[in-house]
């Protein structure tokens, strides 16, 4: 039923040059994601990032001292798993992001049609990649770094975005963030 809906949405905004909104899950996502790959009109997903909220390598971004610099940024896309994102090819535009009051940070764009744009398309449509990863610009006075020791005397690091600036997005295998996608 979803797929049906799906692509009678897509034509119908096609004509009007409208995108798709989508409000869902992520196995519902994964369900989809070769219809989104191949859609018409560009795709909307509701999370690209929660401020406020710890994922699960630590870190947190604060959502009063988070912006966005100048639309449009770049999409990236990781084809080789590094260390950050050094090595992401640019693959698409992102054209707007909307910081919601919940804290949920969303995204809207396309993908470039060449190569990087192309095979990002296929690894979104193949569950490769599984979401996105934000790509902040940040000072070194605006990260707090938090040392936490675990009851098994273990310890963890946090890291704490006071103030940051989306900077670009870059698609990749494994997001931080449960529901980036």
């Amino acid at each position: 039923v979803a797929r049906d809906r799906l692509r009678a949405a897509a034509d119908r905004m096609a004509r009007r040059n409208w995108h798709v909104q989508i409000y869902t899950t992520l196995p519902m996502i994964s369900a989809i994601r070769d219809l989104v790959a191949a859609s018409p009109v560009p795709v909307v997903f509701d999370q690209m990032l929660l401020t406020d909220t710890r994922t699960r390598d630590g870190r947190m971004v604060h959502g009063e001292g988070f912006e966005t610099f100048d639309l449009p940024r770049s999409i990236k896309a990781q084809f080789k798993v590094t260390g950050g994102h050094d090595n992401a090819d640019i693959a698409g535009r992102l054209d707007e992001v909307t910081v919601n009051d919940d804290g949920t940070v969303s995204g809207r764009g396309w993908l470039l049609n060449d190569v990087y744009g192309r095979r990002a398309a296929f690894l979104v449509k193949t569950q490769a990649f599984r979401g996105n990863s934000v790509d902040l610009s940040v000072q070194d006075k605006d990260v707090q770094v938090n040392f936490i020791e675990g009851e098994d005397g273990m310890f963890s690091i946090e890291y704490d975005f006071v103030q940051s600036r989306l900077a670009a997005t870059t698609l990749v295998a494994e997001p931080a963030f449960e529901n980036a996608g």
